[in-house]
């Protein structure tokens, strides 16, 4: 009675942690502030805005809370090719069709540590009022389990000894991108081949990861001469499961800027900005929602942004 007792027990912690896994390799990061840094889930967007930048988010979700998920990006992109030949030649054009990215990233999730690289080539269609883009992304990333500090009740060598202590998939991602003086848009897809995972029994199938898709607009609103109102949208869905971000943005004197965001699965967010020249900084704040809200004090996000070519922002085409 009690054989057959732990070993239901045992299968349940082998399912359980097959869920887990497979919801962190397949649910991607939300990000408050997707608006600042469109490259993060769009390669299309790279040089996009006609300047070079490097960029930075770091977002810390539900301080206080032990295991709570955390989230870092570090991105470089721009606009034209470089110049390796020695000639005299403009490294970062605004009105060159090529756009470059790079990008690492890190997610972690209690014992779970999602680390990652990524590549883009954007090529850019530009007219009179507007611009087309598309991107395509190379990726690869590590799955890590720290079993080191894994606590289970019972010792089990299906959770532990046939599972990697980390796993290599590389994949890839694609996107467009539409651009002009009033609005814009795009919409993209991570995951494009659905790489596989393997971990846990041997006997067990491969899982893959769910493609993930983004969709989002927005639209420029401006009244007088310095304050612009920006309405915008962000729609992500994986195994068919969808969230939707809507933001209210205003600026002013293209310097300062303020917001707020409502998650429809609950999360409201407030935000500000810091243009001066080159810099581009953002903070937001997300208060939490459920069962967590009592035990943790609301989430952190930093984004810090410096653009490269001649330290203008202005070049901006719209």
């Amino acid at each position: 009675m009690f054989e057959v007792l732990f070993m239901k027990i045992k299968l349940v912690l082998v399912f359980l942690f097959c869920i887990a896994w497979e919801l962190f390799a397949q649910q991607a990061s939300s990000i408050t502030q997707y608006f600042q840094q469109p490259y993060i889930f769009n390669p299309a967007a790279a040089g996009v805005n006609g300047f070079a930048s490097i960029d930075f988010l770091a977002r810390e979700q539900w301080l206080g809370f032990e295991g709570a998920p955390n989230t870092h990006f570090f991105s470089a992109q721009m606009r034209g090719t470089p110049n390796f030949s020695g000639k005299k030649r403009r490294t970062v054009n605004s009105r060159s069709n090529t756009g470059l990215g790079a990008m690492v990233y890190n997610d972690r999730y209690s014992l779970f540590n999602y680390t990652g690289a990524q590549i883009s080539y954007a090529y850019h269609i530009l007219s009179r009022a507007s611009q087309w883009s598309f991107g395509l992304g190379l990726n690869g990333s590590q799955f890590k389990l720290d079993k080191n500090n894994a606590k289970t009740k019972f010792d089990d060598p299906l959770l532990f000894n046939n599972t990697s202590g980390s796993l290599f998939i590389p994949d890839a991602n694609a996107g467009f991108w539409f651009v002009s003086a009033s609005y814009y848009g795009g919409a993209s897809v991570s995951n494009v081949f659905q790489s596989a995972i393997k971990s846990g029994d041997p006997s067990f199938e491969n899982y893959q990861l769910n493609r993930n898709y983004y969709l989002t607009a927005g639209y420029y609103l401006y009244f007088a001469s310095l304050l612009q109102l920006t309405p915008s949208f962000l729609v992500q869905n994986s195994a068919g499961n969808t969230s939707v971000d809507i933001t209210m943005k205003g600026t002013y004197d293209n310097k300062f800027s303020a917001g707020m965001s409502f998650r429809t699965s609950g999360e409201v967010a407030f935000f500000a900005g810091l243009n001066v020249k080159a810099i581009n900084l953002g903070y937001a704040f997300e208060l939490p929602v459920g069962a967590i809200r009592p035990h943790a004090f609301g989430t952190h996000e930093l984004f810090f942004s410096y653009a490269l070519s001649g330290n203008k922002r202005k070049e901006k085409l719209f």
